[in-house]
């Protein structure tokens, strides 16, 4: 006799559990990814920065405070400047083959003869070919997930993350399990809980 479908446990079943204790574990999600997302000081109209965003709330659109974006500690001194912000928006954008480095719809050629240098950079960081970058990858390349937390278009040292352990949509937490560029999406890891019985 099977018992498929239903609520209530089979007839002569008993249950056995003599201990519980709480366990964590990771499920996965797609966001998409918002390349040149603005991430700057929207006051200064002269002076916008423009990051790698990843779209935690999955509303599609950047939202500051709530949403990510990807920067590579290039100097390694510990700290993502808005200089790094920028650069690391064109260079994601270039590895996905996207030369349009100033996100205004046109490529001239010193964007990509640009581009392309950038490109050959970062399939550097791709250790294992396969066109997107792990959380592993992203680490080693010195890359961090910015949550610009108090809103005032810089990033603090309090609201830069290790792919290993960054915010997830709420107040969760998790990991990048990969950034693809090429297919504009990012597959975030996000942090359950829930009770092991033995």
């Amino acid at each position: 006799m099977s018992y498929v479908h239903t609520h209530c446990p089979p007839p002569n079943y008993h249950y056995h559990y003599h201990h519980a204790h709480p366990f964590q574990y990771q499920t996965p999600s797609w966001h998409g990814n918002l390349p040149d997302a603005q991430t700057g000081n929207h006051n200064n109209w002269f002076h916008k920065d423009s990051g790698y965003g990843v779209d935690l709330n999955n509303n599609g659109r950047y939202d500051r405070g709530q949403d990510g974006v990807i920067a590579f500690d290039q100097n390694r001194d510990g700290r993502i400047s808005n200089q790094e912000i920028k650069e690391s928006n064109e260079r994601l954008k270039a590895f996905g083959g996207n030369y349009d480095l100033n996100g205004d719809g046109h490529t001239t050629i010193c964007e990509r003869s640009k581009g392309q240098r950038y490109q050959r950079e970062m399939q550097q960081n791709d250790l294992d070919r396969d066109g997107r970058l792990s959380s592993w990858e992203l680490d080693r390349a010195g890359g961090r997930v910015v949550v610009d937390h108090n809103r005032n278009g810089h990033a603090e040292p309090h609201e830069t993350y290790s792919p290993y352990h960054s915010p997830t949509p709420g107040f969760g937490s998790g990991s990048i399990g990969y950034v693809d560029p090429a297919r504009n999406h990012t597959q975030v890891n996000n942090n359950r809980w829930g009770w092991a019985y033995h």
